[in-house]
């Protein structure tokens, strides 16, 4: 008797429809992990409005291992013990610092304490500039932040992997894309470079007024040290996208912690910071008000 879906049963016909598209989904994503340059898919612009209050307080202000995914957890133990208990949240880097405004190298110091704060102290022509990030907005001291400045503290501070678990453990929508994927089109046998395993965050930038930002952002972890290496998102200027790609590099131990030495941002593939460390200090929180904003300001 010839096979004939009508002598099937709905609940075989339903279960044999779910194997049927189940098996069309690994194809699928078989063949985007090993095909696809990760490089060309890029994340899709957030458009949506601005949301007050969305995001959630991170608990003691230090990261929960079981609110972490999973899959997630040996990314956190590869970078070091830091954002789980007190001791070392002030990380501060030492360094110079390149870019198309500024004519060569300049010397600055970063300071960042978990979570989410930055202090950038740069010399330039003999006196000091300085910008901050308190965790909820950006400014200069003494002057109007340049678009240029902000930038440089999304990258240093937002774009960042403590950033990225603190964002997952705040409730911001996370996706799994996949692991291993490479750099290339997929088409060398003798592929020798990293893979990856990718995720994609809808990241909340703090605005004005107390409200928040989406902004999708694929982060690339790397699939054999499980240490963040980079994280790409497209942003729109001037009412043309822009690819941003953030690289994270050069990770040696500093007393038990991970810590990269170079730190770049390119935008539609041209340089747009170089941040080259020279010296590291891990210190304990303070309460010292470095990241506060004066109030005549």
């Amino acid at each position: 008797m010839p096979f004939s879906f009508r002598r099937l049963s709905k609940s075989h016909v339903i279960a044999l429809s779910f194997v049927l598209i189940s098996a069309l989904t690994a194809l699928g994503l078989g063949a985007r992990r090993w095909g696809a340059n990760p490089r060309e898919a890029k994340p899709v612009v957030a458009n949506t409005p601005q949301v007050k209050n969305k995001v959630k307080p991170l608990g003691k202000g230090y990261l929960q291992r079981k609110g972490i995914w999973p899959q997630l957890r040996p990314l956190l133990d590869a970078h070091g013990d830091r954002w789980e208990k007190p001791g070392q949240e002030r990380l501060i880097l030492m360094g110079t610092m390149e870019s198309p405004a500024r004519a060569g190298k300049i010397p600055v110091q970063l300071i960042l304490e978990f979570p989410d704060k930055a202090r950038l102290e740069k010399q330039i022509d003999g006196k000091q500039q300085v910008t901050i990030f308190d965790g909820k907005r950006k400014f200069k001291l003494g002057e109007a932040l340049s678009p240029e400045e902000a930038d440089e503290l999304e990258s240093l501070v937002l774009d960042s992997a403590d950033h990225f678990l603190a964002g997952h453990m705040q409730g911001f929508a996370l996706r799994h894309l996949g692991t291993r994927f490479r750099l290339d089109d997929g088409s060398a046998a003798n592929y020798k470079g990293p893979y990856y395993d990718i995720y994609q965050m809808t990241d909340q930038l703090p605005q004005e007024n107390e409200e928040f930002l989406p902004q999708n952002k694929r982060f690339y972890v790397n699939s054999d040290t499980q240490l963040l290496e980079r994280i790409s998102y497209q942003l729109t200027r001037n009412g043309r996208p822009v690819d941003v790609l953030v690289q994270y590099a050069g990770w040696q131990k500093e007393r038990g912690q991970q810590i990269h030495r170079t730190i770049t941002r390119t935008e539609n593939g041209k340089s747009t910071l170089e941040f080259t460390i020279n010296a590291i200090r891990l210190n304990p929180r303070a309460d010292d008000g470095i990241f506060t904003k004066p109030i005549s300001q």
